[in-house]
């Protein structure tokens, strides 16, 4: 079972296995677990991968982490996802404010060129 469909089972049982329904962390989780699972970091894939597993697991075999540790891997997960999609905004903003953009033959913007000329004229890096 992929671990889409798992985030799935693991969103729907939050509230039964904390038993905190409407809690900060609750809310939190279900959040978590209703992004596509591949948007989440390859960083905390792993923190990740532990947090649906946990929810998702049927009753009988489910091992439920202290709710420090549970929010101690929420926390790696989505810091990592806020580092990443604000460099994706700080990306965005610099190649909407950069004068220069490269032109193809048609007048299409030419991403690729343009993303290279932004790197050798010092604003963004690789």
């Amino acid at each position: 079972e992929s671990l889409g469909k798992r985030s799935d089972k693991a969103a729907d049982r939050v509230d039964v296995v904390l038993n905190r329904p409407n809690d900060v962390i609750s809310t939190d989780l279900k959040r978590l677990f209703a992004r596509d699972s591949k948007t989440i970091p390859a960083s905390v894939r792993e923190e990740y991968a532990a947090l649906v597993n946990m929810f998702a697991a049927p009753k009988t075999v489910r091992v439920v982490l202290p709710i420090s540790k549970i929010q101690e891997n929420l926390n790696a997960v989505n810091d990592a996802i806020d580092l990443r999609d604000g460099g994706l905004e700080i990306l965005k903003n610099a190649y909407e404010s950069f004068e220069d953009k490269v032109l193809d033959d048609k007048g299409k913007i030419n991403y690729p060129a343009t993303l290279e000329r932004m790197v050798a004229k010092g604003d963004i890096t690789e």
